[in-house]
């Protein structure tokens, strides 16, 4: 079930590729300064690995801090034109208990998640935390879903979350940062500089403040990375065996199972699987910007007094500390986002469809059930108050107890209520049967 008719998604290939020609590729911003995607990612657009559709570029971008773009994924939107996400296998990131997305996880986990982590990583192997939390996931057998999910969280937030993280693929391309757009970013800093109260004379103060105008371009370091993250293949591929094996009911009323049906139910709502994004990381040089080699450029440079050497080297090293604090520490700390995509497994997500098969049989153990209560009533001269402690926990077992609602008006009146192929009560696919005085009779259903 594709959620998007193709027309629009050829309306935003079309759109995409006339920008690209038209425009020299695309293009984002960050702090004011433009970023090409050519630069960025050698190629004229920012694109993903394979996707069915792609939101525009945001405007503005999203700014999240580095482990928060991991969240934005495996959300979803109501529909294209909304950035606006709702909670779904993102909330693998919260420990409260959701059935079926804890069941995906924990066999993601087990088969593929570890292995590749210490694939990555072994010196994981002598964190003696991990080896513990791998015994429960992997040895384990015995322990239920819900008591390794409950044990995993209580083990340090920082390990839970890179046995979480390894559900997402992450592709990283570094860029280089232009000296053009260096001299921009630097410009706050150079404004600030500029500001330092020199008590020199003004020839020598304009020479000291050139200095120092250079001097933040020359200790700035600065890089930036093309971020491509997306759901691990291999746990889309879970995701879509588990869901195509399940029945809408089997789904659960928790919140993830509700906005799981509200997910597949709707004919626009977009999926969040990959996304691509930049993140620009500054430092500065420690030992250009030391007090002591500010100190010893304005001593050669300028033959200053020791006194205003002391006082211009500590008020410019306290200027650049702070910056890199506010700056570098937590405005760079974030990734912008430039846009979502949404694959076509994501896309044409279902539940198990009632075949034919599964109707017939329905059919003939509800012909069972009716049989039974009306030689009860010829037996007993009533209907049973309830379906329970009767001798037929094996019909009502092949049936499903959460697809049946049996009402007791009185010993001559019964009705019983059976949700058929969508398996969920009260809808307009139930089938209902009305019991008066020993016979049951199918009514016309809602």
């Amino acid at each position: 079930m594709y959620k998007h008719a193709f027309l629009v998604v050829l309306s935003l290939f079309t759109i995409t590729n006339l920008q690209a020609q038209l425009f020299g590729g695309e293009k984002v911003y960050v702090f004011g300064i433009r970023y090409r995607a050519k630069e960025v990612t050698g190629q004229k657009r920012f694109e993903a690995n394979s996707y069915l559709y792609k939101t525009s570029i945001l405007n503005p971008l999203h700014a999240k801090v580095r482990n928060e773009v991991y969240y934005s994924i495996g959300s979803y939107r109501l529909n294209q034109n909304t950035y606006q996400a709702l909670d779904l296998f993102n909330l693998s990131f919260q420990r409260n208990d959701y059935p079926l997305l804890d069941l995906i996880d924990f066999d993601y986990y087990r088969s593929v998640g570890l292995p590749n982590l210490e694939r990555q990583d072994p010196s994981i192997l002598d964190d003696v935390n991990y080896l513990k939390i791998k015994h429960y996931l992997q040895d384990s057998t015995h322990l239920t879903v819900k008591s390794r999910k409950a044990i995993l969280f209580t083990f340090p937030v920082a390990l839970t979350d890179k046995i979480i993280l390894t559900r997402y693929e992450v592709i990283t391309n570094h860029f280089n940062i232009d000296k053009t757009k260096m001299t921009k970013t630097t410009a706050e800093l150079r404004a600030q500089l500029d500001t330092i109260n020199l008590n020199l004379s003004t020839a020598v103060a304009a020479k000291v403040r050139a200095y120092l105008s250079h001097l933040a371009d020359q200790a700035t370091v600065m890089q930036g990375d093309y971020l491509d993250i997306r759901l691990h293949p291999s746990y889309v591929a879970k995701i879509d065996y588990y869901i195509n094996k399940s029945l809408r009911v089997d789904a659960g009323n928790d919140q993830f199972a509700a906005n799981l049906k509200s997910y597949i139910a709707s004919d626009e709502a977009a999926f969040n699987d990959e996304l691509v994004a930049i993140q620009l990381k500054g430092s500065f040089k420690k030992t250009t910007i030391s007090i002591d080699s500010i100190a010893a450029d304005l001593s050669a440079k300028f033959q200053l007094s020791g006194d205003a050497i002391k006082k211009i080297s500590a008020a410019v090293n306290f200027t650049f500390t702070r910056n890199e604090k506010i700056i570098f520490s937590n405005e760079f700390n974030n990734a912008w986002v430039i846009r979502y995509f949404t694959s076509e497994l994501m896309d044409k997500l279902n539940f198990k469809k009632i075949g034919y098969v599964d109707g017939q049989t329905d059919g003939r153990n509800m012909g069972r059930l009716n049989r039974f209560l009306e030689e009860y009533y010829t037996k007993n001269g009533s209907f049973p108050p309830s379906l329970k402690n009767i001798g037929i926990d094996d019909l009502i077992d092949a049936i499903g107890e959460s697809r049946l609602d049996y009402r007791y008006s009185s010993p001559q009146k019964i009705r019983l209520t059976f949700a058929a192929a969508d398996y969920e009560l009260f809808t307009n696919d139930d089938r209902i049967y009305e019991g008066s005085d020993g016979k049951i009779s199918a009514i016309t259903t809602r």
